[in-house]
């Protein structure tokens, strides 16, 4: 280095880049001179550095050289150019307050030009504290709240609306949630929605974010958006419930007025309880359950016309059923029929949860709809008959009223003989038969004019066939 024409200060400047990187290909691969390169000298590597030292603090910043940093910004044109943006419009405080290089932040922001830039955006409106914020960095949120100007950005939004608020909430970074709201200002945009129209507490609720939930429940104003729906028109109970987040929903039902949107209903006109009964979630159900005026809303129906009772019946989920069946007025909508005229009984005896088809079988009135026929004119024992839940078919052979629609049709003038006996299911023909006991409905034929023998013998059900064949008066 003797023979070169730059000063100590550039020696030692490079040779700390080059100690402090991994190589310097990477560090000067942001430089448009690299390409004219033959050879990567120190003199040749520190003429590029020199000349583009922006793309220098750029990457020293992103990679938290802190010594290296130091040093460019001793270049008058790196400290002059410090609120300087990249191809993706970050400046050098973007790339360390996303990385969480604290040293690095605190150096950039000495520099009497930052603060200017302090809420500066990239190409996606963030901020230097909508980066650290949504990692979680609270020492650089810590350092970039202290800059005289920062709180006026406090509720600046970013490509998808969201607040540096959103981001913390949303990933659970509680220390950074307390510290933004301290600042003065923070409380106003409290509900601000994003462009999914989420606040806050949508972000933090759906995530299962218990004591995020609590912090920002005691900020002023909160409560007056506690029933605010997001772009599916879901509040935060509701993405507090389809999750199974029991605490959450817990600390939701304590906030004066969540009460009035119990019953509240999302795009699909789901309640909260629907969202709950379909993934289970019965220590949530049974929360909502002991809310006052949710009993009003037992029998409310979705967009396709489904119960809670409905969801929780076809997933199996008996401790939800049994939950619901303990509410005052839910046996008036044991026998309610959804968008597919299905009551709960068709979808808990098509998919065989027997422990549910019990539970419904024992609910005053639940007999009359015992025949009920869905919008294929299927009956509970035509489903369960054709997936072969043996288990279910005596269960429903067995409520009173029953024995007079063993020979119901569905819309393919199909019984449920028809149907166990195509699909080879020997236990329900069986468990059918001696229900039968005669030839009146062994006979009876599909919109194909197929026999129950016919539709076993062209499948090659030979044990149907042979019980079939049994059968005195049968048509061969």
């Amino acid at each position: 280095m003797q023979n070169s024409p730059f000063t100590h200060q550039d020696g030692l400047l490079l040779s700390t880049i080059l100690a402090w990187t991994e190589a310097p290909g990477p560090l000067l691969s942001t430089c448009k001179g690299l390409y004219a390169l033959k050879d990567d000298t120190y003199t040749q590597a520190l003429w590029l550095v020199r000349q583009h030292p922006k793309s220098a603090l750029y990457r020293a910043s992103e990679k938290g050289h802190a010594e290296v940093v130091q040093l460019l910004l001793q270049v008058p044109e790196a400290a002059a150019g410090i609120n300087a943006q990249d191809g993706y419009r970050r400046t050098a405080l973007h790339c360390a307050s996303e990385k969480g290089h604290a040293e690095v932040v605190q150096m950039l922001l000495q520099v009497p030009e930052a603060a200017a830039g302090i809420n500066a955006q990239d190409r996606y409106r963030r901020t230097a504290l909508h980066c650290a914020s949504e990692k979680g960095h609270a020492e650089v949120v810590q350092l970039l709240l202290q800059v005289p100007g920062s709180a006026a950005g406090i509720n600046a939004k970013d490509g998808y609306d969201r607040t540096a608020l959103h981001c913390a909430s949303e990933m659970g970074h509680l220390e950074v949630v307390q510290m933004l709201l301290q600042v003065p200002g923070s409380a106003a945009g409290i509900n601000a929605q994003d462009r999914y129209r989420r606040t806050a507490l949508h972000c933090a609720s759906e995530k299962r974010h218990a004591e995020v939930v609590q912090l920002l429940l005691q900020v002023p104003g909160s409560a007056a958006g506690i029933n605010a729906q997001d772009g599916y028109d879901r509040t935060a109970l509701h993405c507090a419930s389809e999750k199974g987040h029991s605490k959450v929903v817990q600390m939701l039902l304590q906030v004066p007025g969540s009460a009035a949107g119990i019953n509240a209903q999302d795009r699909y006109r789901r309640t909260a309880l629907h969202c709950a009964s379909e993934r289970g979630n019965a220590e949530v159900v049974q929360l909502l359950l002991q809310v006052p005026g949710s009993a009003a809303g037992i029998n409310a129906q979705d967009r396709r016309r489904r119960t809670a009772l409905h969801f929780a019946s076809e997933k199996g989920h008996a401790e939800v059923v049994q939950l619901l069946l303990q509410v005052p007025g839910s046996a008036a909508g044991i026998n309610a029929q959804d968008g597919y005229r299905r009551t709960a009984l068709h979808c808990a005896s098509e998919k065989g949860h027997a422990e549910v088809v019990q539970l419904l079988l024992q609910v005053p009135g639940s007999a009359a709809g015992i025949n009920v026929q869905d919008g294929y004119d299927r009956t509970a024992l035509h489903c369960a008959s054709e997936k072969g839940h043996a288990e279910v078919v005596q269960m429903l052979l067995q409520v009173p009223g029953s024995a007079a629609g063993i020979n119901a049709q569905d819309g393919y003038r199909r019984t449920a003989l028809h149907c166990a006996s195509e699909k080879g299911h020997v236990q329900v023909v069986q468990l059918l038969l001696q229900v039968l006991g005669s030839a009146a409905g062994i006979n009876a034929q599909d919109g194909y004019d197929r026999t129950a023998l016919q539709s076993a013998s062209e499948k090659g059900h030979s044990e149907v066939v042979q019980m079939l064949l049994q059968v005195p008066g049968i048509s061969i």
